[in-house]
């Protein structure tokens, strides 16, 4: 009698943390959004030649380990899933991914992959907005096959859907230029939408945004010391400047 007191009491328990989980389910949103500003010294236009060039993403975003170009700005991305595939990329070792330029520029890639791999698809719709659509693909392995957006075989509606609108433009006192994120992130399946707010659901852009920021401030004063050395090499502006080319008066 115990035994079987017992186990209708577990039956009885785990019916109700079903039901508890099925409508907690339901009441989990569906869809995210967030906004966050950032204020960047440097132009807008670099800002927006660094977002545009794709191919340098490898070089200053944290966890992307390469990048695939497929046609205009739809391309593929790699996203480290490992700890130590981001220390492999750190020190320039990604097992089993190579990359090639071809004669018309466009890069591809071979191999194997462990890594994530995301389908990204940027629209510029004016002159200070931008669209970005990130999806997931079924690649995980083989993509030699993959040789424009056509071919792409994009994951489920599950999974995440993350659409960034960047809005750039000068600050009003002209010193700084402002970039706004706002981003919605739409997930349907019962999984994604519970490891959504677990594993934080705006993480992604939070880290792009971190990365961008440093980026830019590097190229920025990378910028500025081209332009003093290049003021330095004239002649007509030394004597008017010598004390910042270290020379004294």
């Amino acid at each position: 009698m115990d035994l079987y007191e017992s186990a209708s009491l577990w039956s009885l328990i785990v019916l109700e943390l079903s039901v508890f989980a099925l409508c907690l389910h339901y009441v989990l949103p569906q869809k995210h959004r967030q906004a966050r500003t950032v204020k960047l010294a440097a132009p807008p236009q670099l800002v927006w030649n660094t977002i545009l060039d794709i191919q340098r993403y490898p070089s200053w975003r944290s966890h992307v380990v390469g990048v695939q170009s497929l046609d205009g700005l739809h391309f593929l991305e790699y996203v480290a899933r490992t700890r130590q595939q981001l220390v492999q990329k750190h020190i320039g070792v990604v097992d089993n991914l190579t990359t090639t330029t071809t004669a018309t520029g466009t890069t591809t890639t071979t191999g194997q992959f462990k890594t994530r791999v995301r389908a990204i698809e940027m629209t510029k719709i004016n002159d200070n907005t931008l669209i970005r659509v990130d999806r997931a693909t079924r690649h995980n392995k083989g993509l030699s096959s993959i040789t424009s957006a056509s071919n792409v075989k994009l994951g489920p509606r599950s999974s995440f859907e993350r659409e960034w609108e960047i809005y750039i433009r000068l600050s009003s006192t002209g010193q700084h230029t402002l970039l706004t994120l706002t981003e919605t992130v739409r997930s349907e399946g019962y999984l994604a939408r519970w490891l959504g707010p677990i594993l934080g659901v705006h993480r992604v852009s939070q880290r792009f945004l971190t990365d961008l920021m440093h980026e830019v401030d590097r190229l920025q004063k990378q910028r500025v010391l081209q332009q003093q050395q290049n003021l330095c090499e004239s002649p007509i502006a030394l004597d008017k400047n010598d004390w910042k080319c270290g020379v004294a008066a």
